[in-house]
């Protein structure tokens, strides 16, 4: 079951690159997956250009069921949020300026319902993406992992999804009422100058170098 899941991946993505302009500034989504040997449910990461950094028609709310939950969690009235308290299975926000170090970051937990059927011999929280920009760096990182949880990677793991768009993470097996107990990761993307454009930044700062050294002592 394991392998055919990450197989699953490795396809979508390939289907998903091929398409024309899925790199796009104002556009482009990271698809998470939390799923046991039974179960799976998907989470909606990214940017849209109708879509703004608060609640909008474009979020959508998470119904908790008896299965592998991931879901970025929000409170009414918190950090500009005027839509329901709970879990979300799709955040979508405003896209972000082409400026270098602009950055947006969605906190994800995931963790396996009380209600799920027994038993849970694997988890694992899986990714892909539609192609965001070259310029993007997109890191996932293990911010925090359940009490009493020991193996499994450690905190402060972090993965350059930026270099390899899809794959995914096998976590301990971990059941809780409150999804908050969970794993908790944070996906950050971030602007970065464009392959193309770093020789002129270096010739530049070489040009700099240069008349400094020739500058009056």
């Amino acid at each position: 079951m394991r392998i055919r899941f990450f197989s699953s991946l490795v396809t979508v993505v390939v289907f998903i690159a091929a398409a024309p302009c899925a790199a796009s500034w104002d556009q482009w989504v990271w698809h998470l997956g939390a799923s046991t040997a039974t179960s799976s449910q998907s989470a909606h990461v990214g940017v849209a250009p109708e879509a703004a950094d608060g609640y909008d028609a474009l979020d959508r709310y998470l119904a908790i069921g008896p299965h592998a939950c991931v879901g970025i969690f929000h409170i009414d009235g918190q950090n500009g949020w005027a839509g329901p308290t709970g879990f979300y299975w799709q955040d979508l926000r405003s896209p972000l300026p082409e400026v270098m170090g602009a950055s947006k970051t969605w906190f994800l937990y995931t963790w396996i319902d009380t209600e799920h059927p027994e038993p849970v011999s694997w988890f694992a929280l899986g990714w892909l993406s539609s192609s965001p920009p070259p310029d993007l760096l997109v890191t996932i990182t293990l911010l925090a992992k359940p009490e009493g949880i020991t193996e499994g990677p450690a905190v402060g793991t972090a993965w350059n999804l930026s270099a390899k768009p899809y794959g995914g993470v096998q976590l301990p097996p971990f059941k809780t009422s409150d999804g908050r107990e969970g794993y908790l990761f944070a996906l950050t993307a971030t602007v970065i100058p464009e392959p193309a454009s770093l020789p002129v930044i270096a010739a530049g700062l070489a040009v700099i170098g240069g008349v400094m050294r020739l500058r009056p002592g």
